[in-house]
């Protein structure tokens, strides 16, 4: 009996299954799955079921060797050249693989099993570390370099939480080492003070009294005085104002806290309080910094002991002592940067330390009648500043100096003289009482009156006219630049920048930086 014939109307619907039969074999949920050698289209392509996965033909087949690239080869070999044959364009990574080439094959972050590699790059098919931030959930990388597709500890100054640690650098976290790396864009974020020399943390406004006699707001009595709204009018009250508790903020009539032009708990605000608005934050302890903005300042003096205080000048803080002591330190440990002490006149120095600690860095005192920095009794750092053009100071009613007299340092304390510029005195530029002889060290002493130090152990630097224009830094043809290593030099000059600029770091306050 002859086979029976199918009419046309039966024959069209099997042949159009027929001509799909292979769209269905290759079309699949993710691409590379597989359960058989036919759902893999790529010629010479072969499922392996134990994974799932099509693996290429020149993965299968090609030789070993020690092929730069890897892009085809065995399992654990590669091709001697790095052999591209029958390479599918989703099979390889960004990076140079050493094994079989398969479609990794993920359309979302499910299919991306390796914890080192959670996120699904959908566009290639392939899992990497990260594509934001999200993605990263490791203590210490919690941030995505989203070009390298690999989470970091930071790649900005927002990922790095720990107040102590506020800089990303090369997407690591750490402390900050200059003023700058703190600046603020507005009152009511901080001073724009590293405090580099205590922890690393960039200050904040909660901790920070303010003086500021050219803010036409200041005032030494009002209740909120000492924020940078209104801050304290003369010097000795604003470092007063550190010596006692901060008292609490106000409480509004509607039982909220007042602030500046907001309400608090249903309330409305009783004026500008002390705990809202851009001067305020302030706690109920004492404050350890004092921001002095100038130029014009009175003098102050500290005398508190087991504190630590932190003075910042700003805006040219510049302290006229006229017939008092510019800075006077007799307790605690107090650190100075940026002020310019001078024109004090014939019967006290310009900065007095005869108790406690005084670090002075990146500070000028000159133009004061009876000398610039006398320390007797007391621990000093002095580094990166400038003592020059001062008048004749007597001590103990015999000994005359003129830029610094170094005396008795009480045991424990420290007693460093660096990179100081010491020029232009009436008398010896340093001098160190009998039985001190401290060490003056990467110093520029020079064209001072009578000689240049006595007693101390002063390591001469450079010699000749140092070549320093009128505001005390160096030119581009002075003798003191490139003369120490930089272990034996401070780590950034007066102005703040890094040193060594050069492969030396230069003698005196200033690094010079070519223009």
């Amino acid at each position: 009996m002859s086979a029976p014939r199918l009419s046309p109307a039966r024959l069209f619907p099997l042949l159009a299954l027929a001509a799909l039969a292979p769209f269905a074999a290759c079309t699949r949920a993710t691409p590379g799955y597989c359960t058989r050698d036919q759902d893999c289209g790529d010629a010479g392509a072969t499922c392996n079921t134990n994974i799932n996965t099509c693996i290429m033909a020149d993965a299968a087949n090609g030789t070993g060797g020690a092929g730069a690239g890897g892009a085809g080869g065995s399992p654990g070999s590669d091709g001697a050249a790095g052999d591209t044959g029958g390479d599918h364009p989703a099979t390889d990574g960004p990076s140079s693989d050493t094994g079989a080439d398969v479609y990794h094959g993920c359309v979302d972050n499910h299919g991306c099993t390796d914890p080192s590699k959670p996120a699904c790059q959908i566009d290639g098919g392939v899992c990497v570390g990260c594509l934001s931030s999200t993605d990263c959930t490791t203590a210490g990388a919690r941030a995505c370099d989203t070009a390298a597709t690999k989470c970091v500890e930071c790649v900005g100054n927002s990922d790095c939480t720990d107040p102590t640690r506020p800089v990303c650098d090369n997407q690591a976290c750490r402390g900050c080492k200059v003023d700058s790396e703190c600046a603020t864009a507005g009152a009511a974020a901080g001073p724009g003070v590293c405090m580099f020399h205590l922890d690393g943390h960039c200050a904040t406004d909660s901790e920070t009294v303010y003086v500021a006699p050219g803010n036409a707001a200041c005032s030494d009595s009002a209740a909120n005085a000492g924020t940078s709204l209104v801050p304290f009018c003369t010097s000795q009250a604003g470092i007063d104002a550190t010596a006692l508790p901060a008292a609490p903020p106000p409480v509004d009539a509607g039982g909220g806290t007042s602030d500046a032009g907001n309400t608090d708990g249903g309330g409305a605000d009783a004026g500008a309080g002390t705990d809202g608005g851009a001067g305020s934050g302030i706690p109920a302890s004492p404050r350890p910094l004092v921001v002095m903005r100038g130029p014009s300042l009175t003098e102050w003096s500290f005398n508190i002991s087991d504190r630590t205080l932190t003075v910042v000048g700003q805006s040219s803080a510049t302290v006229s002592p006229g017939g008092h002591i510019g800075v006077h330190v007799s307790a605690g440990t107090v650190y100075v940067r940026s002020l310019h002490v001078t024109g004090g006149q014939t019967s006290q120095p310009g900065v007095v330390a005869d108790g406690g600690e005084l670090h002075l860095d990146r500070c000028i005192v000159d133009y004061n009648g009876a000398g610039g920095v006398q320390v007797d009794g007391a621990g000093f750092e002095i580094t990166n500043s400038v003592l020059a053009n001062n008048g004749v100071g007597t001590f103990n009613g015999s000994t005359s100096w003129s830029g610094a007299l170094l005396g008795v340092v009480p045991a424990g304390k420290p007693a460093t003289f660096l990179n100081n510029t010491v020029v232009n005195n009436m008398a010896p530029g340093v001098v160190c009482t009998q039985g001190n002889s401290h060490n003056v060290l990467g110093s520029i002493l020079s064209q001072n009156t009578v000689a240049q130090s006595l007693v101390c152990n002063y390591a001469v630097c450079c010699t000749g006219d140092p070549g320093l224009n009128a505001s005390y830094h160096l030119t581009a043809t002075s003798p003191c630049k490139d003369q120490l290593p930089a272990n034996m030099s401070t780590a950034y000059d007066i102005d703040g920048n890094p040193r060594p600029y050069n492969t030396l770091s230069d003698c005196g306050a200033d690094e010079y930086v070519v223009p």
